[in-house]
């Protein structure tokens, strides 16, 4: 009994220690979507939680569940941005959140790729992000397109592609 005690009590503190945050004051995610054939709208958002394990030797072991608040989207607009917050794009009042869920993560070359879902808007769909490591910066970008998300209906004003630039820091 006190030899399965002191395992699980290992499991436990191990783990914790290998845990790191996300530094809530050092990342940008931000975006960038076609607005018109001659025009592009970029923003951030805001309000990133979740948890990062990350093991650059093994990152097979790595785990990312990271989520976003969508109220907190800004593009610089506040008519706009209020406008992005309704039903007709993201709708916040039901779809609050933004999230991550990784579910695999390999070193390809010089970076690495996370596989995972994506949800957003409610509907969730798996996505591929490659990314770069470099003292504790995690920084990586992706294109989505916002029509798979139901997000802007088929609005002929923004374009469906959607470039997303990630960058934070994790402490250990």
């Amino acid at each position: 009994m006190k030899t399965l005690f002191f395992f699980i009590t290992t499991l436990l503190v191990t783990s914790v220690l290998s845990a790191q945050s996300i530094s809530e004051d050092r990342y940008e995610i931000s975006f960038k979507v076609s607005n018109t054939a001659f025009n592009s709208v970029r923003g951030t958002l805001q309000g990133m939680t979740g948890n990062v394990d990350f093991n650059k030797d093994e990152p097979g072991k790595s785990i990312f569940d990271i989520c976003l608040e969508a109220a907190t989207i800004n593009t610089g607009n506040n008519k706009r941005d209020e406008h992005l917050r309704t039903e007709d794009f993201f709708h916040v009042s039901v779809f609050p959140t933004i999230c991550f869920q990784s579910e695999s993560i390999s070193k390809a070359a010089n970076q690495y790729e996370v596989k995972g879902d994506l949800t957003m808007h409610g509907i969730s769909k798996s996505v591929i992000i490659p990314f770069e490591y470099n003292k504790n910066k995690l920084q990586g970008e992706l294109v989505i397109d916002r029509q798979a998300f139901e997000v802007g209906g088929n609005s002929l004003l923004v374009g469906d592609e959607v470039e997303i630039q990630i960058e934070f820091f994790i402490n250990r």
